[in-house]
């Protein structure tokens, strides 16, 4: 089971890795982490900050100004966005991260679900990482294969 502070390095690592990524540097406008709580998503957020990124999210403590917040955020914008699944319906981005925290009854499965069908393929590649601290979906991780390094697959 992922603590809180496990998901957010979790989550800072995948975004670095990609932001560093060797093999193909995705454009930072096309990074999206999707979380289910606003208050993961604030941390997540302001932890990217003081790694000197820059993000826009949709989160604030008053709901007039977040709904204003979701008005501005747009896909095109040149930095990394943060929402929630709920606010992400109907968009779609090549390159995700998805923060699960809890999987334990349907209806959170099935955000898990449309989650990750918010994945958009890309002639340049698309990538999904998925960041699960809920231990139901521990064996059903394991078994999916890992993936091969491009230096591994390349013959």
């Amino acid at each position: 089971v992922l603590s809180r502070s496990d998901v957010l390095r979790s989550t800072l690592d995948a975004v670095s890795e990609l932001l560093n990524s060797a093999s193909g540097r995705p454009a930072t406008s096309d990074l999206t982490v999707l979380v289910q709580t606003r208050e993961t998503g604030m941390a997540i957020s302001r932890a990217l900050k003081q790694e000197g990124l820059k993000v826009r999210d949709t989160f604030d403590r008053d709901q007039r100004a977040e709904r204003k917040r979701k008005l501005a955020f747009f896909k095109g914008d040149a930095c990394i966005k943060i929402t929630t699944l709920h606010s992400y319906k109907g968009w779609e981005s090549p390159v995700l991260i998805v923060v699960l925290e809890r999987l334990g009854d349907p209806t959170q499965l099935a955000e898990g679900y449309v989650a990750l069908t918010r994945i958009r393929r890309s002639p340049t590649g698309s990538f999904l990482r998925v960041i699960c601290a809920d231990p139901v979906a521990t064996r059903y991780g394991a078994s999916w294969p890992r993936p091969r390094s491009r230096a591994a697959g390349s013959e």
